[in-house]
């Protein structure tokens, strides 16, 4: 192995943070710190790359992917923008970590919610915890500001992927319950939108849901998916909302949902989309 390719595998394994300062010692550790560098930096720590074609078509129009940035914003958010699921990291079915406080990418607000594991009053087979509405009612809400969570400008606006957005549901089998998914994109500097509009423009959808009572409810995946969008999308909005309709004392933990997921997908032939009138976008935050 010669003397570069051992720095390499070395400079692979320093923090990100000390990689700013190891450019600077010598011209030989600012050359091997290169684009090929930052892409096999991604796969290393288990950032997933787009797929290559995506990265052709920019450069077709003039853009370039910046791997290095993707590197930076999505360890920084814990997001993985291009993989299977963008928020994968994010402790969004789970009891709020302080280490996620504050995260720029992922704003998540809960309400009357509470953590079950493993989920209570559900015999089909499912998973291993949950989040369950609270004396009849619970919400959360997350939201995501998709710059921050590594994308770049350009695939936003001019690629425009599917954006597909679900998650795993079921009531409590001795209560009757109902619930709404709901998922939005946000143009930036939007300011209440009406949905209507947001509707005709396929940024808005939902998917509602009554379970009556009875002894058993499989486990149930619900999606939602976003195609010819606008440009200038910056936010993703997802709500679920879950309420037991019978009469239950107090404690009663009725609807309940986990395995929440997000993630882009790139059909096989892409198209070039230009920016309409109403599109107001927003450009990458620059690196340093």
């Amino acid at each position: 192995m010669t003397p570069d390719l051992v720095w390499r595998e070395v400079f692979l394994r320093v923090d990100l943070q000390d990689l700013g300062r190891v450019v600077q010692v010598c011209q030989q550790f600012h050359a091997l710190i290169d684009e090929t560098f930052w892409k096999r930096r991604c796969h290393f720590d288990g950032i997933d790359l787009p797929p290559a074609r995506v990265v052709a078509v920019g450069e077709q129009n003039g853009r370039h992917f910046d791997y290095r940035r993707l590197l930076a914003i999505a360890s920084a958010s814990h997001t993985n923008p291009y993989g299977k699921n963008i928020i994968a990291r994010v402790p969004v079915n789970q009891p709020q970590h302080p280490d996620f406080n504050g995260n720029p990418a992922c704003y998540i607000y809960v309400s009357r919610l509470l953590y079950e594991e493993p989920p209570v009053g559900c015999f089909a087979p499912g998973p291993s915890h949950c989040l369950a509405a609270h004396c009849h009612w619970g919400l959360r809400r997350i939201r995501l500001e998709l710059l921050e969570c590594g994308f770049e400008d350009w695939i936003l606006d001019h690629v425009r992927p599917k954006i597909v957005v679900g998650e795993r549901h079921a009531p409590r089998n001795d209560a009757s319950a109902t619930y709404d998914f709901t998922a939005e994109l946000r143009i930036a500097g939007e300011v209440a939108p009406r949905i209507p509009d947001m509707i005709k423009q396929e940024r808005h959808k939902r998917f509602s849901a009554e379970y009556e009572k009875r002894s058993e409810h499989p486990w149930t995946t619900e999606c939602v998916e976003f195609e010819g969008y606008t440009g200038g999308i910056r936010y993703l909005t997802v709500k679920s909302e879950g309420s037991t309709l019978s009469d239950e004392p107090e404690d009663c933990r009725g609807m309940k949902f986990t395995d929440t997921f997000i993630r882009v997908e790139f059909p096989a032939e892409l198209k070039w989309h230009e920016m309409d009138a109403t599109s107001h976008p927003a450009c990458n935050v620059p690196v340093m």
